[in-house]
């Protein structure tokens, strides 16, 4: 159970944001950036650098042939690139899904799968330079299917690549209808290299990745990361959820079963069933191995029922959030803290209204995932964790019953957030709203693995469309236009637990008389949540003794949207004579500053006392009509409220009334005027005048005696 003691001096609206000062650093046409789980397209260096990888291309078309790795690279002053309009991809041919890499020996490297419209090039590409170079792209190591001298496998598709030092390990998946690998269809097969890319080994196998624990897997359907230790981890498995974890680069595998299933092998097509609704991934994975060699799992939560045998599985799309696993855990993942719909209030309360925003028959899942979905880990030098992912907003429902926070197919607009834990995933804070754009499509959120300094560098991609036009048939984006990929360095200190508000902002403590007879009640204000992350309010407790002076605690007892239990107190103390004057609080800033002849119109303020009825606001007297806009200078507005027992508050605001705008002067005649040669010159003159003040009579000329 969780408990929380509040401090409050500001009432927030909405999810708690951390909309930074964030940066274009890419562009594309091309908008499908993965099919379920995420390759890592960020990765940064102690000394400020970054690098940033997408698949791009510029050609209006759902399989453009020109198509390749989108790349950036941040010097830790500017980026190299700022023009989006023109694409030279850095590969020998059309590649997707590039992974980004640094290694020690300062090389960048990019592993992408090729994707070659012809039967030349196949397999997988990798291609480095010296980091943030600009020089000429080394593509010689290339682990191509047509290339007989290197190790490789022609059907070799969405890789997935991670490094350390010089040791570099490559997994992927196998393109093609019935195409398997080690008995599993879509199976996943591994490269290594022990010498940063000069000399592969592979495609090898990956023990019990086989026929035995799985009959598909899939593209994209993976995640894998590697420590400093070189301990390495692999997470798959839609239904049941496994780990597979080497200590010795690949050469021997440990599996653990995440998120056991009734049938182990359950594939999903027609006769197959299970009993009762089971919870699953949707097959959007990230995995972290920390420093102390514990893995850590992240996916997109599903809840699936097969319980007809002549049919197929079906999904439940409102019962959402991301999981959590470590090995330090049972065989039950978490629910993350707050990763479901709800994120700010809507129409005033936190009312879920999703279903009502699709027309037509629409799919909801605009790109075959969960509503929550896309998680990606990173730790730093401290050993924090953190996780992004992409969530839905609820639908926001006008009086009219319309939804107005949907794009032109009905569709609702995801934002992207972010988690972090400071002791190994016992506990979340957050999440945090990194992308916070009410009517636009943020998705597939990426950071480093390795965070330094004090931010996070989250890049996403953002257009005007849910979904993506390569998966048109979902009815999202059906429009080709600039797809933008952001980088938005979020700073760790700004990544904090939803705020808990009582009524009356201002009021975390509040008061009430002594008496003795003990026929009063103390009755609290009330409390809200700023992120909608509370489902009910199951419980008071008053533990307010109004006989006896003293401090107490008024108690909220609150489950969440995740089904945890929270705990709020007020703090309350019974006084035996009310001799607390009560506070006006401004809204805006105590001194400002209008425009002459503008129309003062007063920013407001909140007035609350420390006993009931609390809210003073509307009992605030002003002499807010003392500022006269059309004269120049200081004024002071004075606000005054007095409660029952007499004590007066006063708050003051400076209004300072300035002259800014400059007269607008007209010529008289023409502004340009034509004028005998060697005969006297005078000017035809001209007149000003001053918008709020009239006519301005010191008004002079200078050039005329030039003439």
């Amino acid at each position: 159970m969780a408990r929380f003691h509040y401090l409050l001096v500001a009432l927030l609206i909405g999810a708690t944001s951390v909309f930074a000062q964030r940066t274009q650093v890419g562009g594309t046409l091309y908008d499908l950036q993965t099919n379920n789980s995420l390759c890592r397209r960020v990765a940064t260096t102690p000394s400020g650098e970054i690098v940033i990888t997408y698949t791009r291309s510029m050609e209006a078309s759902a399989a453009p042939n020109y198509r390749g790795a989108g790349y950036n690279y941040f010097d830790g002053t500017a980026w190299s690139e700022t023009d989006f309009t023109n694409f030279v991809r850095p590969g020998i041919d059309r590649t997707g899904w590039p992974n980004v890499l640094i290694t020690p020996s300062g090389r960048e490297m990019i592993v992408s799968h090729f994707a070659s419209a012809t039967t030349v090039p196949e397999g997988i590409e990798v291609i480095y330079r010296d980091l943030g170079s600009g020089s000429a792209w080394t593509a010689a190591n290339s682990i191509n299917g047509n290339q007989a001298v290197l190790q490789s496998n022609a059907d070799a598709t969405w890789a997935r690549a991670v490094s350390k030092g010089d040791s570099i390990m490559i997994i992927n998946s196998v393109f093609g209808d019935g195409v398997q690998f080690n008995g599993v269809d879509a199976g996943i097969m591994m490269f290594r290299s022990t010498d940063g890319g000069a000399n592969w080994s592979g495609p090898d196998t990956i023990q019990g990745i086989n026929a035995s624990n799985f009959t598909s897997i899939g593209g994209d359907s993976y995640a894998i990361d590697m420590n400093e230790n070189g301990t390495v981890a692999i997470v798959c498995g839609k239904f049941q959820t496994q780990v597979f974890k080497s200590t010795d680069f690949g050469d021997s595998w440990a599996r653990t079963v995440v998120n056991p299933f009734p049938n182990p092998l359950y594939s999903g097509v027609a006769g197959e069933t299970f009993a009762d609704t089971q919870t699953v991934s949707d097959e959007s994975f990230a995995i972290l191995v920390d420093d102390n060699d514990v893995a850590h799992v992240w996916y997109g939560q599903q809840v699936v029922l097969d319980d007809d045998i002549a049919e197929g599985w079906n999904y439940f799309p409102l019962d959402i959030g991301i999981r959590y696993w470590n090995e330090n855990m049972g065989t039950t993942p978490q629910l993350l803290p707050f990763s479901g719909l709800n994120h700010e209030p809507v129409n005033g309360n936190c009312d879920v209204l999703v279903s009502s925003a699709y027309t037509g028959g629409n799919a909801p899942d605009a790109y075959f995932q969960a509503y929550s979905s896309c998680p990606q880990a990173g730790i730093d030098q401290n050993g924090n964790i953190y996780v992004v992912f992409s969530s839905i907003r609820s639908a926001i429902i006008d009086s009219l019953g319309n939804v107005t926070n949907v794009d032109d197919d009905n569709f609702l607009y995801t934002d992207i957030f972010i988690h972090k834990s400071e002791d190994g995933g016992t506990s979340w804070i957050g999440p945090v709203n990194v992308s916070d754009a009410p009517n636009a499509e943020s998705y597939y959120p990426s950071i480093p693995r390795n965070i330094y300094g004090n931010q996070v560098d989250v890049i996403y991609q953002e257009d005007a469309d849910p979904g993506t036009i390569v998966q048109d048939q979902l009815g999202g984006d059906f429009t080709f236009d600039t797809n933008y990929i952001w980088h938005d360095p979020i700073a760790i200190s700004d990544i904090v637990n939803p705020f808990f508000n009582v009524s009356i902002p201002q009021l975390d403590t509040a008061s009430i008389l002594q008496d003795a007879s003990g026929t009063t009640s103390y009755i609290d204000a009330g409390i809200t949540t700023d992120s909608c992350a509370i489902a009910e309010i199951v419980d008071t407790i008053n533990g307010v003794d109004v006989t006896t002076l003293g401090t107490y605690n008024y108690t909220y007892v609150m489950v969440t949207v995740t089904g945890d239990t929270v705990e709020v107190d007020r703090i309350v103390t019974v006084i035996g004579a009310d001799i607390t004057a009560p506070a006006i609080v401004l809204n805006g800033n105590a001194t400002i500053e209008i425009e002459a002849c503008d129309t003062y119109v007063d920013p407001g303020y909140l007035a609350f006392d420390n006993l009931a009825p609390f809210d003073l606001t509307s009992s605030v007297t002003s002499n807010d009509t003392v500022v006269n806009t059309a004269v120049l200078g200081s004024y002071t507005v004075t606000y005054n409220v007095a409660d029952a027992a007499g004590n007066t508050g006063t708050a003051t605001r400076t209004v300072v009334v300035v002259d800014n705008t400059p007269p607008i002067i007209t010529i008289s005649g023409d502004a340009t005027t034509y004028h005998y040669f060697g005969t006297s010159y005078t000017d035809a003159g001209a007149t000003a005048n001053d918008p709020c003040f009239g006519p301005v009579s010191n008004l002079t000329a200078t050039g005329a005696g030039a003439v």
